[in-house]
């Protein structure tokens, strides 16, 4: 792995630099051999934009009223619940399945906390006190779901 890359990458991430980040990251797979995993080149996720925005708003507002301890009856089923409201939301973690090892459905999560320990040392994440309830389903990007599947099954890819 080019961990200076990753590392330039990550640090234009964490300035909202994504365009920059984009052009580096497509710019250096187009240097690598030509393979069936240059399918994700100039295929991008934006038509997820709306839902993506609406779960997260959902879910925000379900995490909020949990931390402030107003609850609905499947959340008070189904969640584990606040000990301690007056903590309040401080953040909110989301996670996408091993894509490398999930070929059929790649999706999100969300988990909050009433807590935020930094980057540091993230096995805090671990310690979430609320998800959400159902995934968010990545659409777009079968054919690269089947390139993973390939490559993980027999260790190459087409040209």
């Amino acid at each position: 792995m080019n961990f200076e890359l990753a590392d330039k990458l990550d640090n234009l991430l964490q300035e909202n630099n994504i365009e920059v980040a984009i052009n580096i990251a497509e710019t250096k797979l187009k240097e690598l051999p030509n393979s069936d995993f240059h399918k994700v080149l100039n295929n991008d996720l934006l038509h997820l934009k709306s839902d993506l925005s609406k779960y997260l708003t959902d879910f925000y507002n379900s995490a909020s009223k949990f931390y402030i301890g107003k609850k609905g009856l499947i959340s008070s089923i189904f969640k584990k619940k606040n000990t301690n409201p007056e903590k309040g939301l401080k953040a909110i973690y989301s996670e996408m399945n091993g894509f490398t090892i999930n070929y059929d459905r790649w999706f999100i999560d969300l988990f909050a906390y009433s807590f935020y320990n930094g980057l540091e040392d993230i096995d805090w994440l671990a310690e979430f006190e609320f998800d959400s309830a159902k995934s968010l389903t990545i659409t777009g990007f079968e054919e690269i779901q089947t390139t993973f599947q390939d490559y993980m099954k027999n260790g190459m890819t087409k040209n």
